[in-house]
């Protein structure tokens, strides 16, 4: 049986989305030497360094804490985080022009 721990799930998001520890580490802005500790359940970590995690890899901290699968919103928040600015601002118009046309329609 698979443990259900935040450390487990960081470590399988880091490898489900490619990134080595150092490169984990880099974008959270903490040392490889803490998140291999962090992966391997020597060392806890503080609220801060969970909202960096979380936000290196594109999930939410409850996911990290609690597992819960993603909702759509968090799914589509995902994708948009994989694009440039420019595709960004394309979907943010695409979205807003959505809304403009269910408010229409009502």
């Amino acid at each position: 049986m698979e443990c259900n721990c935040s450390n487990t799930r960081i470590k399988s998001l880091r490898r489900r989305q490619g990134y080595t520890i150092e490169k984990l580490a880099e974008r959270a802005g903490i040392s490889p030497k803490f998140l291999y500790e962090i992966e391997a359940g020597k060392k806890g970590f503080s609220s801060k360094v969970l909202y960096r995690l979380a936000k290196a890899l594109n999930v939410s901290c409850d996911f990290i804490l609690e597992g819960r699968e993603w909702e759509i919103s968090d799914y589509i928040i995902n994708l948009v985080y994989k694009l440039d600015n420019r595709e960004q601002i394309a979907i943010e118009r695409i979205l807003l022009e959505i809304i403009n046309l269910r408010q229409w329609t009502k």
